[in-house]
C-alpha cells in the first residue's frame, strides 16, 4: 500500500480548482438528462462533464446542453461500474477534483461547490453528499456508512429517519452513488480496483486505501443529492439483481463482500469470524428473503443460487495485481 500522502493546500494560496463530473450510465437516458440539467443549473458548473456509456450496444447518444461541452465515452463494460469510473477520471486528469455521480441521481444547486470546498482541506481525501430519496425528497437515503469488520454488517447512516449530525461535516467509512476525490489521490491509488472488485465493495475498497494514505473521508451536510425512487423494501434489496444483469449483480456483490473482508480484516481471527462465520450467516438470511420474495419462482431461485455462487467465488478468488479493466462476464 502507498505511504502517507501529502496533498496540496489549495486554501493557502487560493488556487482555482477545476472540477470534472464523471457519470457512468447504462440505458438511462431520461435519468441522465435530468442529472445533467441539475448540474448545469448549479452555482458551480463543472469544468468538464464526462459520461461513460457502459452499454455494449452504445445506447447513449451525443449530448448537447446550453453550450456546455459534454464528452461521451463508449466503454461498453456492462456491470463494471468502477471500470467506467476509471475511464472517466483518466480522461479528465487536467482537473483537480473528480465528482463521481451515478446516473439515477439529481443534485442540489450548491452540491458541487460544497464538495469542492470541503476538499480544499489538504487532510481530506474523499467527500460525499447526503443522499435523499427522490420521493419523498426529505427522506434520507444515505448520510454516511458504518461497517462492522467482525460481522460484515454495513449500515447506511440516517436512513429513513433523517437523524443526521448537526456539524457541517462528519467522518464516514465510505459513500455509495456519489463521492468526490482529488485527482492526485486517484493517481496515487490508480483509481478504483475494477479487476478484483468489478461490482460490489469497489467504493469501499477505494475508501480504505484513501484512509491508508492518512486522509480523512467526510460527509458534507449542505451537499445534497436525490436518488431516483423511494426507499427500497427488504425484498428488493436482495432480489433486484435478477433484472437487467440477471444473476451477475447478485453474484459479484457477494463475491465483493467476501473479498473486501479477506483483504482488510485487521487480524487472522477477525478474518475467520467475518468471512467464514458471519458471511455464510448473512447468505442464509439473504437466501430466505430471496426465496420468499414476490415474483416468479425461477427468478427467486436464480437469486438464491447467485448468492452462494458469489460467496464461493470469493473464497476461491486469487487477488490480481493487474489493473487492466476486467470483463465482468469473465470475473
Amino acid at each position: 500500500m502507498p505511504e502517507t500522502m501529502s496533498r496540496p493546500n489549495w486554501t493557502a494560496n487560493d488556487d482555482p480548482v477545476r472540477v470534472a463530473v464523471v457519470v457512468p450510465t447504462f440505458r438511462r437516458q431520461r435519468e441522465l438528462g435530468l442529472l445533467i440539467d441539475t448540474l448545469l443549473a448549479g452555482t458551480r458548473r463543472p469544468d468538464r462533464i464526462v459520461i461513460v456509456d457502459n452499454d455494449p450496444e452504445s445506447s447513449c447518444p451525443d449530448i448537447q446542453r446550453d453550450g456546455q461541452e459534454i464528452e461521451v465515452i463508449h466503454l461498453g463494460a456492462g456491470l463494471n461500474l468502477p471500470g467506467a469510473r476509471n475511464a472517466g477520471w483518466r480522461a479528465a486528469t487536467d482537473t483537480e477534483v473528480v465528482c463521481f455521480l451515478d446516473d439515477d441521481n439529481t443534485v442540489a444547486p450548491e452540491t458541487v461547490d460544497r464538495l469542492v470546498g470541503a476538499l480544499r482541506n489538504p487532510r481530506v481525501g474523499m467527500v460525499a453528499p447526503v443522499i435523499y430519496c427522490a420521493e419523498p425528497p426529505d427522506m434520507v437515503w444515505c448520510g454516511g456508512i458504518s461497517r462492522s469488520m467482525w460481522t460484515t454488517r454495513t449500515r447506511l447512516d440516517g436512513r429513513g429517519d433523517g437523524a443526521l449530525p448537526t456539524a457541517e461535516t462528519w467522518p464516514t467509512v465510505g459513500a455509495p452513488d456519489a463521492l468526490a476525490v482529488p485527482t492526485d489521490v486517484l493517481q496515487q491509488l490508480d483509481g478504483f480496483d475494477d479487476v478484483n472488485f468489478p461490482f460490489g465493495h469497489d467504493e469501499s475498497d477505494l475508501d480504505v486505501r484513501i484512509e491508508r494514505l492518512g486522509l480523512e473521508r467526510l460527509m458534507v451536510r449542505d451537499a445534497k443529492v436525490w436518488h431516483e425512487g423511494g426507499m427500497p423494501g427488504i425484498w428488493s434489496e436482495y432480489t433486484r439483481g435478477a433484472g437487467v444483469h440477471g444473476q451477475q449483480r447478485v453474484r459479484l456483490n457477494w463475491r465483493g463482500r467476501v473479498l473486501f473482508h479477506r483483504r482488510y480484516s485487521a487480524s487472522a481471527l477477525q478474518r475467520l469470524v467475518a468471512v467464514y462465520l458471519f458471511i455464510p450467516i448473512g447468505g442464509l438470511v439473504a437466501t430466505v428473503i430471496s426465496a420468499t420474495a414476490p415474483g416468479p419462482v425461477r427468478g427467486r431461485a436464480s437469486s438464491c443460487a447467485a448468492i452462494w455462487h458469489g460467496i464461493l467465488d470469493g473464497y476461491r478468488w486469487r487477488f490480481s495485481t493487474d489493473t487492466r479493466l476486467a470483463a465482468t462476464a469473465g470475473s
